[in-house]
């Protein structure tokens, strides 16, 4: 359950990322370097550490976490576990670039609470936002989720006590573990 005082930091961490960002020196550098990298390698993408304090979120297609969210995160954090976000550097009206989070708006926040500066990041540059939308919208499409025995036999390999007990009442039983098809 978060706290007042949770809440409130949880809130201002988000808030932070629905600002507009003025760094376009920065910004502008992280782009054109981006962009040599991508022109080189032929991908549409490249691998970058992108400074927090430059990354926005687009709320017209992302979510907004919850402080509860937030704080289920935060109390479970495992660096181990923090996957490669999504970010788009894209143009404004008057030609100033932005860095979007495409995806990730709940480690972002996390992060940032954390203390920590910069966040890895697949980087696009001149994604439109409907592009962003579209990424954000369909990323899970094509990827398959672990099975009930795949995560029971990787935690037998962790020692996790529930799966060494289930482990054992199997063995004690003559039982065993069969994948449905």
């Amino acid at each position: 359950m978060a706290t007042n005082k949770n809440s409130y930091i949880i809130c201002n961490t988000i808030e932070s990322f629905l600002k507009i960002k003025s760094n376009n020196t920065a910004m502008r550098e992280i782009v054109k370097s981006a962009e040599r990298e991508m022109e080189k390698t032929g991908r549409e993408w490249v691998i970058r550490y992108i400074p927090l304090d430059l990354i926005e979120v687009d709320t017209d297609y992302q979510r907004v976490p919850t402080p509860s969210e937030i704080l289920k995160i935060f109390n479970n954090y495992d660096a181990a576990k923090v996957e490669v976000k999504l970010c788009s550097a894209r143009k404004d009206k008057d030609g100033i670039w932005h860095i979007y989070l495409i995806d990730g708006f709940h480690t972002l926040t996390v992060e940032k609470m954390k203390g920590h500066d910069a966040l890895c990041v697949k980087f696009f540059c001149g994604l439109t936002k409907e592009r962003e939308a579209d990424i954000f919208s369909t990323q899970n499409e094509g990827k398959t989720n672990l099975r009930g025995k795949e995560r029971y036999k990787a935690e037998l390999v962790a020692k996790k006590p529930v799966a060494i007990i289930i482990d054992t009442l199997l063995k004690k039983y003559g039982l065993t573990v069969k994948q449905n098809k």
